[in-house]
This record gives structure tokens, sequence and C-alpha cells, in this order.
């Protein structure tokens, strides 16, 4: 029994300390002189990412002419 209330307390002290950290999904624009126009785009940021800290991979996804910048992650 004192070894189940040591396991359940170490467990809840775990989870109340751990920061709860998902992923994100990012839309933003920019604009293109060339195309004179603003172009959508998504970025996938993984569970624990940081900007401060080391780099990671990048995949870059794109989709056909009839899509647009959201359609990796909707569909």
């Amino acid at each position: 029994m004192r070894l189940l209330l040591h396991t359940t307390l170490l467990v809840l002290c775990a989870a109340v300390g751990a920061p709860a950290i998902g992923s994100t999904v990012i839309s933003r624009t920019f604009h293109s002189d060339a195309l004179d126009r603003d172009w959508a785009y998504t970025i996938y940021l993984p569970t624990g990412y940081r900007h401060d800290a080391a780099r990671i991979p990048v995949l870059y996804l794109l989709h056909g002419n009839n899509g647009n910048a959201d359609d990796w992650v909707t569909q």
C-alpha cells in the first residue's frame, strides 16, 4: 500500500511539474514583389520546438496549383 501511495504521488508530481508544450500550426503571408501579390504559408512546429534551441531538419510540403497553404494540415 505504501509503495502504491509513493508511486501515485511521484506520478502526480511529475505531471504537475512538466510543462505541457504541444505542436503548433502557424499561418502567415509574405509579399512577392516579382509577382506583386501576397502568398500564404503554413508552418508546423513540432512538440518541444524552441527558436533558441538546436536546429532541426526541415521538410517543405508543396501543394499543387489548385491547392492552398493549409492543404497539408487539413487533408
